[in-house]
């Protein structure tokens, strides 16, 4: 059974549509419109699927739509991670000291005859 890779970008579509599936050779483009609530978000992937098992889109198994539904989670988390840190650089400075306090405190620890 041939595998396919599934990626979800963003795209402004028309009015009325949230979702549209694209394949692409061995990939499919899922294809969602920005700001999207959680459940506009479910409706549309739910959508596409349904779509999909009728024949009317290409196939989207529902392993490989979560792993694509994680991997957009955590690139989308750490773009604004890194958004709210080259906007307000002192946001930096919280991981940087906690960070630091630790090695400190395993070089205090770590060298004999110190304490506490």
């Amino acid at each position: 059974m041939d595998s396919i890779v599934i990626r979800i970008r963003y795209l402004d579509l028309p009015a009325g549509l949230h979702g549209k599936a694209v394949a692409a050779g061995r990939s499919t483009f899922v294809y969602l419109r920005p700001g999207l609530t959680g459940r506009q978000r479910s409706a549309a992937l739910r959508r596409l699927r349904q779509e999909a098992r009728v024949g009317r889109g290409p196939r989207l198994p529902w392993g490989q739509l979560a792993a694509a539904m994680t991997a957009d989670w955590a690139w989308t988390s750490s773009a604004r991670a890194l958004a709210v840190v080259r906007l307000h650089p002192a946001a930096a400075l919280v991981p940087s000291v906690l960070l630091g306090a630790t090695a400190g405190l395993l070089l205090m620890v770590a060298r004999p005859g110190a304490g506490i």
